[in-house]
């Protein structure tokens, strides 16, 4: 195996991970608002409501890190694909190109 293939699977990889982690946080970020805006509602004790703002915050600061980290993953792919040759790892990354795009818009 070729020095940019094996570079290719591994950014590919990571990529992928990326992705999934960037939808998964996405996700929970989501579910600790929701979380925060029943527990404000329902009245809860004030160290209660602190915790959870605290568990939001936490939560919103690693999307954006993780999304800095999918972009430059995606930059460093891309620069290997253009030195890559053709073959199934080749598809693969342009594939896993293609969901990082998806991952990486804006949020509706």
């Amino acid at each position: 195996m070729s020095d940019i293939t094996r570079q290719l699977k591994i950014k590919t990889g990571s990529v992928k991970r990326l992705c999934k982690e960037l939808v998964m946080y996405r996700k929970e970020q989501l579910q600790h608002e929701q979380r925060l805006q029943e527990i404000r509602q329902a009245g809860s004790e004030p160290h209660k409501i602190k915790h959870q703002e605290n568990v939001v915050a936490e939560a919103r600061a690693v999307v954006p890190d993780t999304r800095e980290r999918l972009e430059t993953a995606t930059l460093e792919l891309e620069g290997l694909i253009a030195t890559a040759k053709e073959g199934p790892e080749l598809a693969a990354a342009k594939e896993s190109l293609q969901q990082a795009a998806l991952a990486l818009e804006p949020e509706q």
